[in-house]
């Protein structure tokens, strides 16, 4: 009997650390792994866009102000830097949000939150 105790008790810590480390919902957490996440950006038509734009652009995860993932590409030549954010990856449409800058970093010279594969090939940041 004290046995049993013990073992639910246990589970029940095991369980509140999990819901504190892992948030809210962590079925939600594994669902967005860091896998899941490059790999669902990769395959959508913008990012391969981007990817041929600038071919050495580098990527990184970023977590945003509701701690919802997301992942940015970013190239840097010179002093300029381009770059593409992608979120949303709860649903099946991805949010974009395209940012070139020039010179000084503080001065964009523009920004495409809704945008085609059309527009983002037709404007290049250099």
């Amino acid at each position: 009997m004290k046995s049993r105790l013990l073992i639910i008790i246990g589970i029940i810590i095991l369980m509140a650390i999990t819901f504190v480390t892992l948030g809210t919902n962590p079925i939600l957490h594994l669902m967005l792994s860091d896998e899941h996440i490059v790999e669902a950006a990769n395959n959508s038509e913008m990012v391969q866009i981007f990817l041929d734009m600038y071919p050495e652009s580098e990527y990184r995860l970023v977590r945003v102000l509701d701690q919802e993932p997301a992942i940015v590409y970013e190239m840097r030549q010179e002093n300029k830097i381009a770059f593409l954010a992608v979120g949303n990856f709860q649903g099946d449409d991805l949010t974009y949000m395209y940012q070139c800058f020039a010179n000084d970093y503080s001065q964009r010279t523009f920004e495409l939150l809704y945008f085609s594969p059309t527009i983002l090939k037709n404007n290049g940041c250099f």
